[in-house]
């Protein structure tokens, strides 16, 4: 299996194929669900951007498709979180 456009392919673990995630999701990714595939995050992954209290609206979308195996890296000491900036939205 190969990693959907807007991630990046980490290799193998075991027979699944780890598809990585931006640490900036700045414009609409979808995630879809794709056998031998998971996704993974590292540290703080952020959805659309801070527009801080202008109340501008950054239109960015994280959509998860029905199925989808999101795995956070524990290879790393840091928290690994996903945020989603007001004005973004994770579907």
């Amino acid at each position: 299996a190969t990693c959907p456009t807007g991630t990046t392919d980490a290799g193998l673990v075991q027979t699944f194929r780890a598809c990585r995630l931006p640490a900036v999701i700045s414009s609409s990714l979808t995630l879809p669900k794709i056998a031998g595939v998971f996704y993974r995050f590292r540290g703080q992954t952020e959805v659309g951007v801070d527009v801080g209290s202008t109340g501008a609206d950054s239109g960015v979308t994280l959509t998860i498709a029905p199925g989808v195996v999101l795995a956070a890296d524990s290879s790393e000491s840091s928290n690994d979180l996903i945020v989603r900036h007001k004005g973004s939205g994770v579907a």
